[in-house]
């Protein structure tokens, strides 16, 4: 598994709740994961990138929870996760899975899924400023030796296992013409004024996951808290056990 290079801003106790909360990830094979909440605004091609420890060549499986904190989503507010061999250029051929918000019918799509090109596959799902929304993704080979299929299920229910048996919200069939994935990383563009959205979490897997998203976002301050004060409280009960 590879730490990415990710900014992020935790502290030690979060730290703590983050990793008990992280723990199932060992479970699967985990070749990316965020360390940390990510807030975007402006623009840009290469936003958070990375590299896996090895090139990928089977199926892979994305989770990635995006909150869309302020700002307005216009004609094609554009932030997306790709996945590419290089950490450079626009990766605007390559497979992409996030939001292009406001496109399309009926009333403006916003989730989509491509595996090459500027057009998406879009969810019948619809964003708003202040939601959060979860987004499952699975890419892989079909009858080809490039990635030629991504599918996507936004705020999906149930494991891994079985949303995989579900007709997906959105399918692209464009041929990425990658037949190894090396890199990955963010896009940003069109965004503008107060725009800020925020990845939550993002994993990457060559397995099925167990979980919704493996690794949780940052809890909450009080989230925080009460893990603490639970913890408090095993201390207290152990001492008297030992004092009686």
């Amino acid at each position: 598994m590879t730490t990415a290079p990710f900014p992020h801003r935790i502290t030690a106790a979060a730290a703590l709740v983050l990793a008990a909360l992280a723990a199932p990830a060992a479970h699967a094979a985990v070749v990316a994961q965020t360390a940390a909440p990510i807030s975007f605004t402006g623009n840009g091609d290469n936003q958070a990138t990375g590299l896996f420890s090895a090139a990928q060549t089977g199926d892979l499986y994305i989770a990635m929870t995006v909150r869309l904190e302020a700002g307005d989503l216009g004609a094609n507010n554009f932030l997306a996760l790709w996945l590419d061999n290089v950490t450079t250029g626009a990766h605007t051929n390559r497979p992409n899975v996030g939001l292009k918000s406001n496109e399309g019918s009926p009333g403006g799509l916003d989730w989509m899924v491509r595996g090459s090109g500027v057009t998406g596959s879009f969810a019948p799902d619809q964003a708003t400023i202040g939601s959060t929304a979860t987004l499952w993704a699975h890419l892989y080979k079909a009858g080809n030796a490039n990635y030629n299929r991504y599918d996507l299920w936004v705020n999906p229910t149930g494991s891994w296992t079985d949303v995989l048996a579900t007709t997906p919200e959105a399918r692209s069939t464009l041929n990425s013409g990658l037949s190894s994935i090396s890199g990955y990383g963010f896009r940003t563009a069109n965004l503008s004024g107060n725009d800020r959205f925020t990845v939550q979490s993002m994993v990457i897997s060559n397995t099925v996951p167990l979980n919704l998203v493996p690794v949780s976002a940052v809890p909450e301050p009080g989230s925080i808290s009460l893990a603490l004060a639970g913890l408090a409280l095993v201390g207290a009960m152990a001492r008297r056990r030992r004092a009686a």
